[in-house]
């Protein structure tokens, strides 16, 4: 029987590629450590700067340029 790893598990290179075959989803922080993007690469992402600046996610749309607003991970 295989561990209980999932993408809600903290991120261990070998348990991953043990458990999941042609998948990674990640988001490297700058410290270097490694986690999944759960729920997906935007949201996980949209959430880390929100903690990170201390804002709401609205907040956050309100600093994205016009120009960028079809392209809001740019």
């Amino acid at each position: 029987m295989k561990d209980k790893y999932s993408v809600y598990s903290d991120f261990d290179v070998r348990k991953h590629k043990k458990h999941f075959t042609d998948y990674l989803e990640v988001i490297i922080h700058p410290d270097g450590s490694v986690h999944y993007a759960v729920p997906s690469h935007s949201g996980y992402m949209t959430a880390y700067i929100c903690r990170r600046d201390r804002i709401t996610p609205r907040q956050l749309e309100k600093r994205c340029p016009k120009a960028y607003y079809f392209d809001y991970m740019t």
